[in-house]
């Protein structure tokens, strides 16, 4: 994928961001509950997730209840090590692009010790790569799961360590 389809992707992801926060936020307004900075940004940043893993240019609903669905990748570093001999950008876009989209989630989750972490990054990439193989809206591979992990720990460990230089945390 080239440079401008990424952006593309993050466009799209912020626009539906920014409906479904503008949504929650008319629910508290209805009923007169006060709109929580922190949960808005958790919120943002699920819905941009889910937009650019699982429905990324929209889910065909006649293909998903009648087309045969392709067998989930499950043997590690398979495709990242298909992508290493493809050349520098499809290594950069698949392991980059699966450790920078789950970076925010580590530091969403800074409170928490890291294999809380490390698990909550494998688990909600484990629910994201469920719904891509059920609305068929992407490769399901353990990879992912991995690559995905790991950039919610890459998280954790940059705001951890913002917090500790800024004296907020001790060592």
């Amino acid at each position: 994928m080239s440079i401008s389809g990424i952006l593309i992707y993050c466009l799209r992801a912020a626009t539906f961001a920014a409906v479904i926060c503008a949504a929650y936020a008319l629910i508290c307004l209805l009923r007169k509950r006060r709109l929580r900075t922190k949960r808005l940004a958790g919120l943002a940043y699920l819905a941009a997730l889910v937009q650019i893993t699982v429905l990324r240019g929209g889910v065909d609903w006649a293909q998903v209840l009648t087309a045969t669905r392709d067998a989930p990748r499950l043997l590690p570093l398979r495709t990242t090590l298909e992508e290493l001999r493809a050349g520098a950008w499809p290594l950069i876009y698949h392991a980059v692009g699966n450790l920078i989209w789950f970076v925010p989630l580590g530091i969403l989750l800074r409170k928490r010790s890291a294999p809380v972490v490390l698990l909550s990054g494998a688990g909600l990439s484990i629910c994201i790569e469920l719904m891509q193989y059920l609305l068929m809206t992407g490769v399901t591979d353990v990879d992912d799961v991995l690559l995905n992990a790991l950039g919610a720990l890459l998280g954790w460990g940059l705001a951890r360590l913002w917090q500790r230089r800024r004296g907020r945390i001790s060592p």
